[in-house]
């Protein structure tokens, strides 16, 4: 079975909405190494915070200009989680670290394109 990249995002409730507490989005991508692409799992009990997530991540860009969408490699994704746009959701790696590189100075040979 491949490793899985998981991440863990809280998400804030609407500002005019009786709900009060945050919403934790699960973020997973299963894959063998960190250029393989695979789609991304989403997982929430708040369909609209799954939603919400769901279409941020539809607006993002990987390290070497590729859009998120709903497939990704390991390095895009975590790319995303660590960039300034994901702040808002706090993303905390809940595995897969060995998924991620140290750094994103080229494009390796196999990254989707």
């Amino acid at each position: 079975m491949n490793p899985i990249l998981a991440y863990r995002l809280t998400v804030q409730p609407p500002r005019m909405s009786d709900q009060k507490e945050p919403s934790t989005v699960f973020v997973t991508l299963q894959v063998p190494n960190s250029t393989a692409v695979n789609y991304i799992q989403f997982s929430s009990e708040d369909a609209r915070a799954l939603e919400e997530v769901r279409a941020w991540l539809s607006t993002e860009y990987g390290p070497f200009g590729h859009s998120i969408g709903d497939r990704a490699c390991a390095a895009d994704l975590a790319f995303v989680m660590d960039s300034p746009n994901a702040r808002i959701y706090q993303p905390v790696c809940q595995s897969g670290e060995e998924l991620i590189p140290d750094k994103f100075d080229a494009i390796p040979d196999d990254a989707m394109s």
